[in-house]
């Protein structure tokens, strides 16, 4: 999880990091108490939020938090806005359906708040990682046939029967 730090890699930090909750020792549990502390503080994420400003790019950003923004911007703006000429016809007037539906004008406030939370999420990843590939993990990858899954499956529950005999 430090070298995700590292990286800046918050949406991998929330998935290792709730991933690994039940699964440490206690030697490990101090390393689990920071991340949790910069990825799940709060519902408002606050600190990772923090974080994320703080940091320079590139930066894999948690999704979620946009999603949120991006969620909360689309229920607090209506898509269309009241056209100011319809209020200025005198009362006693009546536009037919037609009329009302073409005279609908679209809210830019809102699009341009969407367009700012995009922007933000691209300023993040418009930088590349200069990262060299490790050749033996490569291998690893292309000599395995991930298309066996009960191959995967029954090594899996060995590692973790493994695991569990051994705490």
């Amino acid at each position: 999880m430090v070298v995700l730090e590292q990286l800046n890699n918050f949406n991998g930090m929330v998935a290792f990091g709730a991933a690994l909750c039940s699964r440490l020792d206690k030697e490990k549990q101090q390393y689990y108490e920071h991340f949790r502390k910069v990825c799940m503080d709060d519902n408002r994420q606050t600190a990772i939020r923090a974080k994320m400003r703080s940091v320079n790019p590139p930066c894999v950003p948690f999704p979620g938090t946009y999603l949120t923004k991006m969620f909360f911007v689309e229920e607090q703006n209506k898509t269309f806005v009241k056209d100011r000429e319809k209020e200025v016809h005198s009362e006693g007037e009546k536009e037919s359906p037609d009329i009302t539906k073409s005279k609908r004008l679209i809210s830019f406030v809102r699009c341009r708040k969407v367009a700012e939370i995009i922007k933000e999420l691209y300023l993040y990843q418009s930088q590349q990682y200069m990262l060299r590939a490790e050749p033996s993990i490569l291998v690893g990858f292309y000599l395995t046939d991930f298309s066996k899954n009960e191959f995967n499956l029954n090594t899996k529950l060995k590692i973790d029967n493994q695991n569990c005999t051994s705490n």
